[in-house]
């Protein structure tokens, strides 16, 4: 699983799905952000990608395939950055302690 670290001046939700699509190769929709505390969460099939924001490290997001087999975790390692996951139908989370997670939507693009 490759992760991408962004360290930037702008963290704009614009900026975070511009780098998610330099990441995926997928047009991406800004995130949609949630704060998470102790908990587990598998997100919808349509989800591209996570986003883990280490700007205030609180905690540590690992990600598990559905078997809970270790697959990649954010940590302190990533502390100060936000931190693109590209996420697989099948993965979940797990944040211990507290984390600001956004998940990524495949933008619809208009050909009209």
């Amino acid at each position: 699983m490759r992760k991408t670290s962004i360290t930037a001046e702008d963290y704009s939700d614009e900026t975070v799905a511009q780098k998610c699509v330099e990441a995926t190769g997928k047009p991406c929709s800004n995130p949609s952000w949630k704060d998470y505390t102790d908990t587990q969460s598998d997100p919808e099939n349509e989800i591209v990608a996570i986003i883990v924001d280490m700007r205030s490290v609180t905690g540590l997001c690992y990600i598990y395939n559905k078997h809970y087999q270790y697959k990649d975790m954010v940590g302190k390692e990533s502390e100060g950055e936000v931190v693109i996951v590209p996420w697989k139908k099948g993965l979940k989370f797990v944040c211990y302690g507290s984390c600001r997670v956004g998940t990524v939507k495949v933008e619809e693009v208009d050909t009209r």
